[in-house]
């Protein structure tokens, strides 16, 4: 009765259930996805045509786009370091939210497996940032940055500069606070649009009749918990792409819930948002109304017959590197996918995410421990 799942510690398109593009027609996919975005509005101007000057009747900004692509091109720095060390205190120094449980979820995995860590320091290319005019705080904003493969690359396209593009969220909720990254998603490709000539403000996040920010992130949480709940059609139009009709949908990744592995063990995954703990992040990004956040997921998998039981190999290539080998009764995931979606003017056009996450979803798993059974 035990599960044996082959899961493993390999990066990038080497490990299977990883949330990310491996296969040719994928790739191809996330680009003209992409191209659709900027035959929509992202290949327009970055910020407001009204600059600085328009808001000065208004309080002072906390943060003008100058001192934004500052701070960006240092925490870049900072945080790349941390991630290449697998320095989980240096993690928390440089992010929050979604992003620091992922980050350190991912550093935890590969300390489990006492590996190599697979993640490398990349570049800072190109870059812009998306500020909007904040007088309050919390403040936040959006930096774009083409840069190389977050996972040691394995070809010489991934170690160029432009093989994807991070979209990342920084976030500062006081003004004692430093910034730190709160949402980091990322496209294949390019920018795909012409970088502005001149830093200016952001207008206003636009407001969107079809749906609010936090029901975006919502309408994405529920696309994927349809899709292992295999319902026919999703509730909200999904654009087509990686993280939607593509490869990569919950589904492919998860698996249906129910019984599954030949019926040994039963899945469920629950699919959800908290913006409590993740924020809900909302611009005007080249004339796209982008929100960006996190869906998580709980798992939970037990086996289908009494007196089973689930099996941590001592490898721990089963169940990740969280979990100590051994014999369970119950094991518990936590999963994030980090997403930045662009929603369009009305319900029937539905929304596009434009941003998502190639490498591990899980960033967790606990267990209930059973004296019974044996290695596999």
């Amino acid at each position: 009765m035990a599960h044996v799942r082959t899961d493993s510690a390999k990066p990038e398109c080497d490990r299977p259930g990883a949330r990310k593009l491996c296969s040719a027609g994928a790739r191809i996919g996330a680009r003209a996805l992409l191209a659709a975005v900027v035959a929509a509005g992202l290949g327009g101007v970055l910020a407001s045509r009204a600059s600085s000057t328009a808001h000065a009747a208004s309080a002072p900004p906390l943060v003008t786009p100058a001192a934004a692509a500052a701070a960006l091109a240092t925490l870049w720095r900072a945080r790349e370091q941390a991630l290449g060390d697998n320095d989980v205190a240096a993690i928390e120094r440089v992010d929050t939210g979604a992003a620091l449980d992922r980050d350190v979820g991912l550093a935890l995995y590969v300390k489990g497996f006492h590996s190599t860590n697979p993640r490398v320091a990349r570049p800072l290319g190109r870059s812009v940032v998306v500020v909007p005019y904040q007088t309050a705080y919390p403040i936040s904003f959006l930096g774009i940055v083409e840069t190389s493969s977050e996972f040691r690359p394995l070809t010489r396209e991934a170690a160029t500069g432009g093989y994807e593009t991070d979209l990342l969220v920084l976030a500062k909720a006081a003004a004692s606070d430093p910034w730190r990254v709160a949402v980091a998603t990322r496209h294949l490709g390019g920018f795909g649009f012409t970088p502005p000539s001149r830093l200016s403000y952001a207008p206003p996040a636009p407001m969107s009749a079809a749906l609010s920010p936090t029901g975006a992130l919502q309408a994405f949480a529920q696309f994927d918990q349809e899709s292992v709940d295999l319902s026919s059609a999703p509730s909200f139009p999904m654009g087509a792409g990686p993280w939607t009709t593509g490869s990569d949908a919950a589904y492919a990744n998860e698996g249906p819930n129910g019984l599954t592995n030949d019926g040994t063990i039963r899945r469920v995954h629950t699919y959800y948002v908290s913006p409590s703990s993740d924020g809900v992040y909302h611009f005007d990004a080249m004339g796209l109304d982008l929100v960006c956040g996190a869906v998580r997921a709980k798992g939970t998998v037990t086996p289908s017959q009494p007196g089973g039981y689930l099996v941590q190999n001592p490898t721990r290539t089963n169940w990740g590197g969280w979990l100590a080998p051994g014999d369970y009764s119950v094991i518990d995931t936590s999963e994030l996918y980090p997403v930045c979606v662009s929603i369009h003017r009305t319900r029937v056009e539905g929304m596009d995410v434009v941003g998502g996450e190639y490498g591990l979803d899980e960033w967790a798993a606990t267990g209930v421990p059973i004296k019974r059974g044996r290695y596999r």
